[in-house]
């Protein structure tokens, strides 16, 4: 009975042993496949010369004013021609 025993704590020794190896080398490969696949984005996104959030951000608020600006001067113009 003990080497039964003996033979299934062998067992679960090596199954333990495998698993942990099988997690670190998953563990390894997806740390390198991140770090390749963010600097191919990197790669990418440079290359096609996109803007940055900032340079959009302030895109966006002079397209805002412009277009409040066109507004207003609208609204203007009407009020001289009924004038």
């Amino acid at each position: 009975m003990s080497n039964n025993n003996k033979f299934l704590d062998d067992i679960a020794k090596l199954t333990d042993s495998a698993i942990n190896t099988a997690t670190g080398s998953l563990s390894t490969f997806k740390n390198q496949f991140d770090e390749n696949f963010n600097q191919k984005i990197d790669c990418f996104l440079k290359e096609r010369n996109f803007v940055t959030y900032e340079e959009f951000a302030v895109v966006k608020e002079i397209a805002q004013k412009s277009h409040e600006e066109i507004e207003r001067l609208k609204k203007q113009i009407s009020e001289l021609q009924n004038k």
